[in-house]
């Protein structure tokens, strides 16, 4: 019998948009100082490996980083955070966490959440009353999918152009829209 030759490829990931914090933090998690103890990472550990897996597309590594998180993030820094690093399961749930409380959202915190979402906030709240007690519950998956996905309603375009209009040139002006 003749050997046969094994060629071994290799395989280089080049990682441009991650960040040696990131990649440490990771590492931390794959190869532990301690065997048979797991790390517990400080919140800005958490969010240097959910930036990393989010890149990396893990989807296992963005589980386990979210359930980390989850105790220090405030419902605003989760849709923010969902967004910026497009993980539309965290941006869901700190909307549903947003639209469940009793108070409506601040003004500094529609700053920060943008238009797109401070409307999604007050369409599901206006639609489900969902702050009230015991109505939570009204807020289904389906309809924060719906709502979510829809983006910004051609109305509210209109809106936003036509006072962009006014401010530009002092007057109203006919918007045609073809």
């Amino acid at each position: 019998m003749s050997a046969q030759r094994f060629r071994l490829a290799v395989v280089y990931i080049t990682l441009r948009r991650t960040t040696t914090a990131e990649f440490e933090a990771f590492l931390s998690l794959v190869y532990p100082t301690e065997l048979g103890v797991l790390p517990n990472p400080d919140e800005n550990g958490w969010r240097n490996i959910l930036s990393f897996a989010s890149t990396c597309g893990s989807t296992a590594l963005i589980t386990t980083a979210l359930a980390g998180l989850d105790a220090y993030l405030q419902p605003i820094e989760k849709v923010l955070l969902g967004d910026k690093l497009g993980i539309p399961a965290l941006t869901k749930q700190g909307v549903r966490e947003v639209c469940i409380r009793t108070a409506p959202p601040t003004f500094n915190e529609g700053r920060e959440l943008g238009l797109e979402n401070v409307v999604s906030v007050a369409i599901l709240r206006g639609k489900t009353q969902c702050y009230r007690l015991n109505r939570a519950s009204a807020l289904t998956e389906a309809l924060l999918q719906e709502t979510l996905a829809s983006g910004t309603p051609t109305w509210l375009r209109l809106l936003h152009a036509r006072s962009y209009h006014r401010m530009r040139t002092g007057r109203l002006g006919v918007l045609v829209v073809r």
